[in-house]
């Protein structure tokens, strides 16, 4: 399809809560080993701090191989070990992660009218491709901008497990240097689909992440100021485990030196901002 506008959305605490739905997951990941390995959950998610400092992410996707507790399980203990973690991870998953209200019927209605959809995140691209996929959400996207992901050794037995057929037509990835708030990601997106930046709207829950990279292009940059409210319990959570300095965290979360385009308080006020005309209520 030619399109003659887009809009570039983040999808971490923009379309579903991170936050809300990571920290639980962790916990339980966190619980399992607790109770299998019997080590004090303080010290479990002190060496899922030191694993994920290690990979720059708390998403690392080989985490539990790779914490001192495993070291010296039997390959079979481990697997087990695993398999049990994972499980908990993926029931805690299936519960907690939830588009925000309306963004299923937004996103039809922005397609329905033309304007190509694309996600722009730091996440992993086959974490985020899947977890479009388990939202019921990427059939929505006309493509997908995402970090290259985590290298893995090719005798890595858990390897096969990244595989994932995708509904979404077009991807890019992208080395960590130039991912937001560098402004290549948007514009090499744009570039590619030939749309100009004073056609394109960029939204996020980030002023310095998203924000400031889309009003530096000259786009739209819309602030989803929603997605700056967690469960206090879940902040706590990540922030006890995640690698980032205190300087990183406070930029990521700054609510002041950028001025969006609009601030919105759901997702569904786009519609305000969008030229898009819907045919039901939200």
């Amino acid at each position: 399809m030619d399109y003659t506008s887009a809009l570039l959305t983040d999808l971490d605490d923009t379309l579903y809560s991170w936050v809300d739905f990571w920290a639980p997951c962790f916990r339980s990941m966190v619980h399992v080993i607790h109770g299998q390995l019997g080590a004090p959950e303080d010290e479990v998610t002190a060496q899922f701090r030191e694993v994920y400092a290690r990979h720059g992410s708390v998403e690392y996707q080989f985490s539990v191989q790779e914490l001192e507790l495993a070291r010296g399980l039997a390959p079979t203990e481990l697997d087990a070990l695993v398999r049990r973690v994972k499980g908990a991870y993926n029931r805690v998953r299936e519960a907690r992660l939830q588009p925000y209200p309306a963004v299923k019927e937004t996103l039809q209605a922005v397609a329905a009218a033309g304007i190509a959809v694309v996600g722009v995140t730091n996440a992993p691209l086959f974490l985020t491709t899947r977890r479009l996929a388990q939202l019921r959400l990427d059939h929505l996207f006309a493509g997908l901008a995402a970090w290259e992901g985590f290298e893995a050794a090719d005798d890595n037995p858990y390897v096969k497990h990244r595989q994932w057929q995708s509904r979404i037509p077009r991807t890019w990835s992208f080395p960590k240097d130039l991912l937001k708030p560098n402004t290549h990601t948007f514009r090499a997106v744009l570039h590619d689909i030939g749309i100009p930046p004073d056609r394109a709207w960029v939204v996020g829950d980030s002023l310095e992440k998203d924000i400031r990279p889309a009003l530096e292009i000259g786009a739209q940059g819309i602030w989803a100021r929603y997605g700056m409210t967690h469960e206090q319990e879940n902040m706590d959570t990540l922030l006890r485990v995640t690698h980032w300095g205190d300087d990183a965290i406070e930029r990521v979360y700054a609510v002041g030196g950028v001025q969006p385009s609009r601030a919105i308080d759901r997702f569904d006020e786009l519609l305000d901002v969008l030229p898009v005309q819907l045919g039901l209520s939200l």
